[in-house]
């Protein structure tokens, strides 16, 4: 792409993620454990449902889209594959995270954005991976007794959060992303 775009981990801007951070904060308050794995699943099946039928060059091509909520502004020229690749990385990470903190450790690396940049090359297995992750994750957070922990891990972004809170940018995270999957797919 030969737009210039911020380097990754820039983030939110300022405004945006002090509401991002409220509004995450009253959400892992307000809702269930339950409403938040439905609507994570919910959120994956659409995502499955806007990568069906693709080609792989379709799939493959990056794009560049207006930003959205939640996304910085490096990761507006990704291609779907891309996207999928990126919640493939960050499913298991904040799965990592929740068990750790529910098991009353403290989880031992620092999150990093740059760190959980998708591959250029992904292809269509991401779609596959993406199925598996997140049905890991809901095995996961389904089998763990309480979320409500004491222990906190930071977030570059968020701060400190508890093993509900994790939860709930996890479900949030990938509604943000299938928005961006559906802005990248009206482009194609």
């Amino acid at each position: 792409m030969s737009t210039s775009l911020q380097a990754p981990g820039a983030g939110l801007p300022r405004i945006e993620r002090f509401v991002a951070n409220r509004m995450l904060r009253l959400a892992a308050a307000a809702m269930k454990r339950s409403q938040l794995a439905k609507q994570m699943e919910q959120e994956s099946a659409k995502i499955i449902a806007l990568c069906d039928g693709l080609t792989a060059d379709q799939g493959k091509q990056r794009v560049l889209i207006d930003r959205i909520v939640g996304i910085e502004d490096s990761s507006r020229d990704w291609s779907i594959y891309m996207t999928v690749d990126h919640l493939c990385i960050v499913n298991p990470a904040i799965e990592a995270i929740i068990e750790s903190l529910a098991g009353g450790k403290p989880f031992d690396q620092v999150v990093r954005i740059e760190d959980v940049k998708p591959r250029v090359d992904a292809g269509p297995d991401s779609v596959d991976r993406f199925e598996q992750s997140v049905g890991q994750f809901q095995r996961t957070v389904q089998q763990i007794d309480s979320l409500a922990t004491g222990k906190r891990h930071i977030h570059p972004w968020f701060g400190a959060l508890n093993a509900k809170q994790w939860f709930t940018l996890a479900s949030v995270h990938t509604e943000i992303h299938r928005k961006q999957i559906q802005k990248i797919r009206q482009q194609l």
